[in-house]
């Protein structure tokens, strides 16, 4: 990878120096630890015997690391995020005979769903990196491939909670589009936090009901077919 000419696709050497220091990242829950972590932090978590001589050829200025980080969590903590929203789907869709009205599923589905991202270390990061990027083209660029990576993502477990919650997309509307429903609202929800530095978890209800909301606009109950004579 050339550091000085912008995100390209790194090497095994430089992986595992970024998979260190997103590890440190994460554990802080900061998007200011990129530019406080230290090489001999970053070498001490590093895998395979690297040394502070490998970083440095790999990154000669500091800025140059700093800027490849950034990039680098940008194209993996929404995916990694948004993870733990597919463990919470699948989590409640494991319990669907413990809740016998599905509308309860649904609500519980939804709520698990959203409290998995605003509880986790990760949401933090997520409001930094959408703090960086009006300034950074890198990270914009990350942050878009990752939005529609997780849209993607959401389509599976979205159409199988409708389907154990006996709902089915309204005609004319299709899965993929509730999925980037949903990420936008994740994406605005972040980019409000960012701009004015609330508490993510203050507005959860609000998200909850907002994301309730969209499966109802989305959906229409499954009628019962006529049994054949």
């Amino acid at each position: 990878m050339t550091a000085t000419s912008g995100w390209s696709t790194p090497d095994e050497t430089a992986i595992k120096f970024l998979k260190a220091a997103e590890e440190i990242v994460f554990e802080s829950q900061s998007i200011l630890t990129v530019s406080r972590v230290t090489v001999a932090e970053i070498v001490e978590r590093a895998d395979g015997g690297l040394s502070r001589g490998a970083f440095t050829h790999k990154w000669p200025r500091r800025t140059d690391f700093e800027r490849d980080l950034l990039a680098y969590l940008a194209r993996g903590v929404e995916t990694r995020a948004h993870r733990r929203v597919l463990g919470a789907l699948e989590g409640i869709i494991d319990r669907a005979g413990e809740l016998d009205d599905p509308a309860d599923l649904l609500r519980a589905g939804v709520d698990r769903a959203v409290r998995s991202i605003v509880d986790s270390g990760e949401m933090s990061v997520i409001i930094g990196l959408w703090g960086v990027c009006a300034s950074d083209p890198n990270v914009r660029a990350a942050m878009r491939g990752s939005w529609e990576a997780t849209r993607q993502a959401l389509t599976g477990p979205l159409s199988l909670l409708l389907a154990v919650v006996r709902r089915q997309i309204k005609p004319g509307l299709d899965i993929d589009e509730l999925a980037a429903s949903m990420n936008e609202m994740f994406t605005s929800f972040s980019l409000r936090v960012t701009t004015t530095g609330e508490d993510p978890r203050f507005g959860i209800d609000e998200w909850v009901r907002n994301a309730m909301a969209l499966v109802i606009a989305y959906s229409d109950p499954m009628t019962e077919e006529a049994p054949a004579e």
